[in-house]
């Protein structure tokens, strides 16, 4: 039988897991997620890295389970005070891997829950590539801090607080919106 011809390092042929497994290691680009995502401003993160990718491959009947590591690291802006930082990123994550024919349960079948970490395959080839893009963009922090104790900025001068405190709170007047009732006194009704 005749190999099909692999479009990506990230992909296996089901007859190269031997029964002892298949390791599978390569490096891709700082710019090959968002090349892979077909979008160059999809994802508010930059590589200061190569990331480097491992896959551990093993065979049970027709499931393939898959055992993976990601390493690289992340450049992100802080959402607090728009400082740009980096951060390591290192990341495991395991995958099922079931026949598309399989795919098919009837209505009324309780799904077990090793069917919620699971991902099909059709033919003889399968791709880790969508995979491990997937485990890429779901460990960059939504909300990211340069650290737990960043102060942010000054949201009236725009000062960044780690450096130095601003003086907006010494100016009277300008340190809440409400500022003006300081001096209110109401009328007494009669």
């Amino acid at each position: 039988m005749k190999r099909p011809r692999k479009p990506d390092e990230l992909c296996v042929a089901l007859d190269e897991i031997s029964g002892s497994g298949h390791h599978l290691s390569c490096r891709k680009h700082p710019g090959w997620v968002a090349e892979s995502l077909h979008e160059e401003k999809s994802i508010d993160c930059g590589f200061a890295e190569d990331i480097r990718i491992g896959l551990d491959f093993f065979k049970t009947g027709k499931t393939v389970i898959v055992r993976g590591t990601i390493a690289t690291t992340l450049q992100l802006r802080c959402v607090r005070c728009l400082e740009d930082f980096t951060l390591p990123l290192a990341a495991a994550f395991s995958y099922n891997l079931l026949p598309e024919e399989e795919r098919e349960l009837p209505q009324e079948m309780e799904i077990p829950r090793e069917e919620f970490e699971a991902s099909y395959y059709s033919g003889t080839l399968i791709d880790l590539a969508p995979l491990v893009l997937e485990q890429i963009v779901l460990h960059i922090p939504m909300h990211p801090l340069c650290r737990d104790s960043c102060r942010g900025i000054c949201q009236h001068c725009g000062a960044d607080l780690n450096r130095a405190p601003c003086r907006c709170a010494d100016d009277e007047g300008t340190v809440s919106p409400f500022s003006a009732l300081k001096n209110f006194t109401p009328k007494q009704k009669t």
